[in-house]
């Protein structure tokens, strides 16, 4: 959190942000950022949902929980990320209220803000699409609720699939085949 004011301000409507570690670091998948990552997937790794904001968020969560001892590699580069549209900081600090007892209060007034918006925006039908939903689509709303449905039932039947890969496996039927 910013000292003053005008340089939380400035911090959390500014698009620049440089975050990585100084040097080769082993650690959790959480946060998981994917726009330029390396997967090893010798093993079977949980589903990957292909589109929406915080997609990497939500595959990061669930390798963490799927996958025994998983680890990654964070490596001391940074590459430049330029999303579409404005952002401003992470909703995640809305526990943070509780925490820092509403102190800074500006910084506070944000997070509810953030809160309350989000509240309203949850029950409005008209709420905001995602913006990388396929532009051939002419029905938006139907189109975000099949692939959330497909991803729904793909992970219900995650298990299954996992079980059924493993037993494969174990007779020498590979997931994959390389190729060269």
């Amino acid at each position: 959190m910013a000292c003053t004011q005008e340089a939380y301000r400035t911090a959390s409507t500014s698009r620049e942000l440089v975050r990585h570690v100084a040097s080769y670091t082993p650690g959790h998948p959480e946060p998981c950022v994917t726009m330029c990552a390396g997967m090893d997937n010798r093993d079977l790794l949980p589903p990957f949902f292909p589109i929406c904001r915080n997609e990497d968020g939500i595959f990061g969560y669930m390798l963490g929980r799927c996958v025994d001892e998983t680890y990654a590699g964070h490596l001391p580069w940074a590459i430049e990320h330029s999303p579409v549209g404005q952002r401003t900081c992470n909703a995640e600090a809305a526990s943070g209220i509780r925490r820092f007892k509403g102190s800074p209060s500006y910084w506070a007034a944000d997070i509810q803000g953030h809160i309350d918006a989000t509240c309203r925006l949850a029950v409005d039908p008209d709420f905001p699409l995602p913006c990388d939903l396929p532009t051939r689509s002419d029905s938006p709303n139907r189109l975000i609720h099949q692939l959330v449905s497909d991803f729904g039932r793909l992970l219900r039947w995650w298990p299954a699939i996992v079980e059924r890969s493993a037993l494969l496996s174990s007779h020498g039927v590979g997931l994959g085949r390389r190729i060269s």
